[in-house]
């Protein structure tokens, strides 16, 4: 047989009988998937004797589906995971099968050769591993797109800083709206888009990595101490925020209907409702459909260029594979070659060459007749390596990602992170507390901010945080005597 060299790679595993792997993924399933996944068997098949089944869970359905499928009953070897998609939560449940060297060496050896070694510690829980990252490391940092034809219309500068996008805000709330109707910012239920540019400014690490309802300041890398971790919401950088965003509302930056709004802000932007958004390389989506859609003129702007970059860590999308799986070795194989071997990668993640993309000097990729049936990267997150990079970049965006590429740090806490498992109710009743309060707050909307903050503060500390905050530093001393 021709193929003989290749299962050599898997003599560890018996290929004897057939075996369908069912993997689960999030979002919509793009009208092709069938087609896709047909071409992909037809390579398992023959080779490996093994099929993939590829489900996918909505993503209204995550809360309510995602537990159930692992608790049992369904078919389940790989599930995609992520800190911000029950990773520790199910891993200490037993949900997911502990991923051991020895495992590696025996149905993921490509895995374990080429696999970040750094990403390894990103995943791990008390020197265990649950689930296999991704193999790519990218920028988190955010940044704003704004109508530079109406900033020049008004005669204002390009944004260099935070008080010039402020600046941008009002003029446009003050000449242009009560004009044409658009708003400085279509804001829709919150403005957690500038609340992240508010923390860059500080160089805030939060969210994202690990440590419950706490920040640090990143302090040039310094590991931090007890001292310096805080509850973000009650910190004054938070209130500070929540100031600013008073004084915006009240300047008529975005509509009094913001927290109810369904249409993003971003769509917003795109169809000429608003006239600023901010988040990462998806600002340039948005951008290009309001200079087709609208004629307008966008600029791209890094508002605060001289902070470090958070990086987006390894973990943030993750396969898992299921202690419920009737083959483990066989889930691990596929997972192996999604990830490694070219032909199988490009299929699923991109679809068929020629008809949802196409090679460009196997360097580059562009759209292909059909890419709208299966766009590139939909759903494959988990498995993301670098290869066939978009040709189609705005070269905007390349220039802002190679002006980010010097400054990319990796939170000093990285390899920690704090198990929310023994004070999941504590944990469950301040999340559903900030929930409340921080969307009227990021919108201004609330009548005295300190004493608002105040409010939702005492009702945080009555929910238990002194329970999160031993719990937390009992794990995150154990985490730093690990280092020693």
């Amino acid at each position: 047989e021709e193929n003989d060299v290749v299962p050599d790679l898997y003599s560890q595993i018996d290929l004897s009988k057939p075996y369908t792997v069912t993997t689960y993924v999030l979002g919509d399933r793009p009208e092709d998937t069938d087609l896709v996944v047909e071409e992909i068997n037809k390579i398992l098949e023959s080779e490996f004797n093994t099929t993939l089944d590829l489900k996918f869970i909505a993503w209204a359905d995550v809360s309510t589906k995602y537990s159930l499928i692992l608790a049992g009953g369904e078919d389940v070897d790989l599930m995609f995971t992520a800190p911000w998609n029950y990773y520790y939560t199910e891993a200490a449940k037993g949900a997911f099968m502990e991923i051991t060297d020895e495992f590696l060496a025996r149905a993921m050896p490509q895995t374990k050769d080429t696999q970040a070694p750094e990403s390894w510690q990103s995943v791990a829980i008390n020197g265990k591993i649950f689930a296999v990252p991704k193999n790519h490391i990218g920028s988190e940092h955010k940044y704003v797109a704004i109508r530079d034809d109406l900033r020049e219309k008004y005669g204002l500068d390009p944004l260099t800083d935070w008080d010039s996008l402020e600046n941008y805000l009002v003029t446009i709330a003050e000449k242009e709206t009560p004009e044409s109707g658009i708003w400085g910012l279509a804001a829709s239920v919150n403005n957690a888009e500038l609340c992240r540019i508010w923390e860059q400014r500080f160089d805030i690490m939060r969210d994202k990595i690990g440590i419950g309802p706490f920040a640090y300041l990143y302090n040039n890398g310094a590991i931090p101490k007890d001292e310096d971790f805080f509850l973000y919401w009650d910190s004054q950088y938070y209130r500070d925020f929540a100031k600013r965003m008073k004084y915006l509302c009240e300047k008529g930056v975005w509509s009094q209907d913001a927290l109810t709004n369904t249409v993003s802000d971003d769509d917003a932007f795109a169809n000429g409702q608003g006239a600023c958004i901010a988040w990462n390389g998806t600002v340039f989506r948005y951008g290009k459909l309001a200079e087709e859609n609208l004629g307008a003129t966008v600029g791209y702007y890094d508002i605060t260029s001289d902070k470090k970059v958070n990086v987006e860590n390894y973990n943030n999308n993750m396969f898992a594979i299921a202690a419920a799986s009737k083959n483990p070795d066989r889930a691990g194989m596929v997972l192996d070659l999604l990830k490694n071997d070219t032909r199988l990668y490009r299929l699923f993640v991109g679809g068929i060459e020629g008809k949802h993309y196409i090679n460009v000097d196997d360097k580059y990729r562009e759209k292909g007749p059909d890419a709208d049936k299966y766009p590139w990267d939909q759903f494959a997150w988990a498995i993301r390596r670098f290869d066939l990079e978009p040709n189609d970049l705005d070269p905007r965006e390349v220039a802002l990602n190679e002006s980010f590429e010097k400054r990319m740090a990796l939170p000093p806490t990285n390899g920690f992170t704090f198990d929310e498992l023994p004070v999941k109710n504590e944990m469950a009743a301040i999340n559903s507390i900030t929930q409340e309060y921080v969307p009227m707050l990021e919108l201004g909307m609330v009548d005295d901010v300190d004493a608002t903050i105040d409010e939702m503060v005492s009702r945080i500390q009555e929910s238990g945080l002194d329970a999160v905050r031993t719990e937390f530093f009992n794990q995150y001393h154990q985490w730093l005597d690990s280092l020693e």
